[in-house]
Parts: C-alpha cells; sequence; structure tokens
C-alpha cells in the first residue's frame, strides 16, 4: 500500500510540472502586426477589414484552446480563439474583424491596447497610439489609413512598443521584411511667398537614371507643428533626370513666408530629405545649384534652376549694435556683428544651429549648411551674419565656420531663474530655469504651469540624450534650458539630464519598460499559481477518494 501512496503522489507531482509547461509553451506567442484604419473602398479583405496578426515565436505548436484576446475596453468580454486551428512553430494566425468569430471589437484608430492571454496568463500586450489618463511615451505609433504597425525582425518582445514596431505596409501571414526605396530624390527647390497669380509649391528632383513610384512617399512641413501630412495614396512617377512641382493645391501644405522646413519622407518613413529656410520674399524661391541653396528671383517650376538676383547683401555695411538685445531689433536680412558666450553647442537641438548669449539676452546661430568651428560651452565667440527669422524667432545667418571667431575660453554660464509668465520675446534665446506644475504629458514633451496659470511647453530633443523621466499630471517640476519660440507658442528645450528634474514626486514608477512591464509580470506569476493550487487541490481531492479510510493504513 506504501508503494501505491508514493506512486499516487509521484503522478500529482508530475501533473503540476506539466501544468505551467503549457502555460510557457505559449509564452512565445506575439501580437505581430494590427492593422486598424481600413481603406473601406478596396476590394481587398486586408485592407477593408480590421485585423489582428499573431505569431509563434516559439518551437513547440501552441494550442488555440484557453487563447483569448481582448483590448483596452474592459466593458467587453474576452474573445476566445479556441474555435482556430493550432499555431505551428514559425505560423502566423490573422484574425478578421466579424470574420469567422474572429473579434467583434473596434480597434480604435487613435491608440488601443491588445491582450492575449492563454488560461488567464498575460502572454503578450501591445499598446499604440494615445490611451487616456496614461504615459503613452512608449506606444507603438499611430499608422495612417492603408497601414499597419508591425513588429520589426528580431525584436521579439523588449517591452517597449515604440521601439519594437513601426508603421509599415501591410504583410498578413509573413514576415515584415523592410522595402528599399530610392535615395535619390531630392528637395530641388521651395516657393513659399508666391505672386498674386500664382500659389505655393514644393518641387522635387529624380537624380538617379531610373522612373521613381512616389505611391506611400510622405512630405511635411513639420518643424514643431505644421499643417498635416501629405502621403501620395496613388501612383504618381517622377521620370528619371525629372523635376515634379507639387503645388499648394495638391498638397494642401501651408509654407510660412518668414521661414519654415520641408521633409520628404519614404514609405518605410525614413526621412530621405530635408531642408529648412528663412527670410523668403514675395516672387523669391529658395532653390538649390551646385554651390548651395539660394534665393533666387526666377521661379522654375518643373523645370532647372535659374540664378537671378538683383539685391545682394555683399558689400553692404554691417548695423550697428552693443548687445544681442540690439542686434534683435533690426530687420531680418541686416548683416550683423555681436559677441557672445555659447551656451548651447551644435547637434545639441539640431545639426545646424547653437545658442550664445550676453548680458542682456540670448541668439540662436544658423549654418544650413552645418560649417561651424569646434566649440564648448562657455567660449566666447564673435558672430557676423545676416539676421534672419524663423517661427518670429531672430537668429543670426552664416555662410562658413569663418564668420564664428573664437575669442577666449571661459566658465559654463549659469541659468537665470525665471518666472513663467516672465517668458516672452525678449527672453527668447536665454538660458533660463522655471518651476512649475505638469499639466500635459505626451512622448518628448510635455507642458508645465505656474500658480497663475501661465503655461509653458517643454520639449526633449533627441540629440540631448535626455531620458524623460516618468510623470504625472499635478508634479512639480524645475525645467533649465533654452527658450526658443515655434509655431505653437514658447518652448523650454533641455540640454543634458540634470534640466528636467522632478521636485515633488520621489515615488514614481520607474522609467522604460521595466517599470512598464512590472504589473504585467506580477499580475501573470500571481494568475499562474492560483491556477496550479486550484488544479493540484482537485487532484489531492481525487487522491483521497481513491486511498482506503488512515484506519486502515495503520494496519500495515
Amino acid at each position: 500500500m506504501r508503494g501505491r501512496i508514493k506512486i499516487y503522489l509521484g503522478l500529482l507531482f508530475l501533473l503540476g510540472l506539466m501544468i505551467p509547461g503549457k502555460v510557457w509553451a505559449h509564452a512565445n506567442l506575439l501580437i505581430n502586426e494590427i492593422y486598424p484604419k481600413t481603406i473601406s473602398s478596396s476590394p481587398h479583405q486586408e485592407e477593408n477589414t480590421e485585423w489582428i496578426e499573431i505569431f509563434n515565436a516559439g518551437d513547440e505548436p501552441a494550442r488555440t484552446a484557453d487563447l483569448t484576446i481582448e483590448d483596452y475596453d474592459k466593458s467587453r468580454l474576452p474573445t476566445s480563439l479556441s474555435h482556430k486551428p493550432d499555431i505551428l512553430p514559425g505560423s502566423y494566425l490573422v484574425l478578421y474583424k466579424g470574420v469567422d468569430n474572429d473579434f467583434t471589437f473596434s480597434l480604435n484608430d487613435g491608440g488601443d491596447r491588445l491582450i492575449l492571454k492563454y488560461g488567464g496568463v498575460v502572454m503578450d500586450q501591445v499598446s499604440y497610439g494615445v490611451l487616456p489618463y496614461e504615459d503613452n511615451s512608449q506606444n507603438a505609433p499611430v499608422p495612417a489609413a492603408g497601414r499597419s504597425i508591425t513588429r520589426l525582425s528580431g525584436k521579439m518582445n523588449t517591452g517597449v512598443n515604440k521601439d519594437d514596431f513601426i508603421s509599415s505596409i501591410p504583410s498578413p501571414n509573413r514576415a515584415y521584411e523592410k522595402p528599399v526605396y530610392s535615395k535619390d530624390i531630392i528637395i530641388s527647390e521651395i516657393y513659399p511667398s508666391p505672386n498674386a497669380d500664382e500659389q505655393e509649391y514644393i518641387e522635387l528632383f529624380n537624380k538617379s537614371e531610373k522612373p521613381v513610384n512616389l505611391k506611400d512617399w510622405i512630405v511635411n512641413d513639420v518643424v514643431e507643428g505644421g499643417s498635416p501630412q501629405h502621403t501620395f495614396d496613388s501612383d504618381l512617377w517622377i521620370a528619371p533626370n525629372s523635376y515634379l512641382a507639387l503645388n499648394h493645391d495638391e498638397i494642401k501644405i501651408f509654407l510660412n513666408d518668414s521661414g519654415d522646413a520641408v521633409n520628404l519622407f519614404d514609405p518605410n518613413q525614413d526621412l530621405v530629405n530635408s531642408i529648412e529656410y528663412s527670410g523668403g520674399e514675395r516672387g523669391k524661391s529658395y532653390s538649390l545649384f551646385a554651390d548651395g541653396w539660394k534665393w533666387t528671383e526666377e521661379a522654375t517650376p518643373d523645370k532647372e534652376n535659374i540664378f537671378k538676383e538683383t539685391n545682394s547683401l555683399d558689400g553692404q555695411e554691417i548695423s550697428p549694435g552693443d548687445n544681442i538685445h540690439d542686434i534683435k531689433k533690426y530687420d531680418r536680412g541686416n548683416l550683423v556683428e555681436v559677441e557672445g558666450t555659447v551656451i548651447v553647442l551644435p547637434g545639441k537641438l539640431s545639426s545646424q544651429y547653437f545658442y550664445i548669449e550676453d548680458y542682456s539676452g540670448g541668439i540662436q546661430i544658423y549654418s544650413h549648411d552645418k560649417q561651424f568651428p569646434d566649440l564648448a560651452v562657455g567660449d566666447r565667440i564673435k558672430v557676423v551674419g545676416e539676421l534672419s527669422e524663423i517661427n518670429g524667432e531672430k537668429r543670426i545667418k552664416v555662410k562658413s565656420e569663418t564668420d564664428i571667431i573664437f575669442l577666449d575660453n571661459g566658465r559654463p554660464p549659469e541659468p537665470k531663474k525665471a518666472a513663467i509668465s516672465e517668458i516672452n520675446d525678449d527672453v527668447v534665446g536665454e538660458y533660463l530655469q522655471v518651476e512649475g506644475k505638469v499639466v500635459a504629458t505626451s512622448g518628448s514633451e510635455f507642458t508645465i504651469e505656474d500658480d497663475d496659470n501661465h503655461e509653458v511647453q517643454v520639449s526633449i530633443r533627441t540629440g540631448t540624450g535626455i531620458k524623460k523621466p516618468r510623470m504625472r499630471k499635478g508634479d512639480q517640476v524645475e525645467i533649465t534650458g533654452v527658450i526658443s519660440k515655434s509655431k505653437s507658442g514658447y518652448a523650454i528645450l533641455p540640454t543634458k539630464q540634470e534640466d528636467v528634474k522632478i521636485i515633488t514626486s520621489g515615488t514614481l514608477p520607474k522609467a522604460g519598460s521595466e517599470g512598464a512591464m512590472l504589473p504585467v509580470i506580477y499580475s501573470s506569476i500571481l494568475t499562474l499559481l492560483w491556477n496550479i493550487l486550484a488544479k493540484a487541490k482537485k487532484r489531492l481531492k481525487r487522491l483521497q477518494r481513491m486511498l482506503p479510510p488512515l484506519s486502515r493504513v495503520a494496519r500495515f
């Protein structure tokens, strides 16, 4: 009898070990691709119907019994996938909304979260876009209509959706392979301030020997805000060594007369070409020539550019000015000379400009060709260049690094403490430090306000290497940075990690994927242990019924 008891207990132990094995066999299931924005006019199901793709990245088949899919809306019950075939290793399962009972909930265009579970245990979850009352900085992007968000090859699951997924051309039931597009399409002319009988346009040039189809390419004028981007949603061919003018009536992009930027992206949303301009005048075109970009009085849509100039700054007298504040009072186009201390290096906020300040104020130093000498924060320099303006912010445009003259080494400047209410045109370009309460946060930007509801935006640029701390509305923060001006208003641009401090939230969750995934991990472990205990309890009851009473066992 003792032998039988040992056998029963051994079987019970082995069965207990098998329970988590089933769960872990499904741990390699991934939500691989999501298609939320359909093209209703398309005759193809993969374009006119929302769908979700699941991928088995493991070495064993994954059974669909006890497999469910659900979205962010907790009022809806999870959708069972037990009617679907098992998912073989390296294979895909595509679920179409409203087809074969796959799922019935809608994928929200602006943002949603999909959760894949096996036996109630979370196997994978993906968030994209903007979800209410959450930190959305780690979410995958929102795709345009007719595009999907797909997991990058080799990104099995880092826990940071924005790093694992990109917007791409849909590829149901197959692995994502990044298409290769031409790098020979460039921006060749920008006409922002046309005469009365003309319209704005952006001109492209195909410098290759092959025709290129611009379908799914994107053009925009976004520096910090701007017109909605334009996507070419049908075939548009540009012949070899040919020009193509994109008129405002076609692309609906408004170009600012005083200054703007034009960006060209391929269908992978990789930046192919980007041009920034300032100082536009009525009837003048900003055009590309063999020796660089120049303003010309000859607009040439769909044709080779022609340089024509009746007025030139060469030879003009340099406008006098004792300090940066005085220099800013001059009109655009004046040649100016000023001395100042470097407060932000080239490449921190942009590869095309840096900032200096003196006792009276600060100003941006801009070079289209990115020609700067070696500088250090604290260096005193003299700058000679043309006064220009972009988005209402004055700056000095230099032609070469010889226009920037080193004077002396100095100590890095200390920021000036200021109130948010004091931020105006007079302090644009200055290095300030402010305190405020977080009232909105999204991605690399957030907004703070003071007690009198004066607001300012904080924008973290990629070149600074700053990792935005986890923050919530109501947190009190201290921000140090350069004051800039964009289409949407004033902004503070921090330059180093210590420029962004949370001064009243010492117990916030950890930043990054580790902090974001801890609740999911804890929930999965607790659910798993509960299931194991429940099934073990049932087996013990069966074992008790099978064993003889204890009085009989005692006789042995």
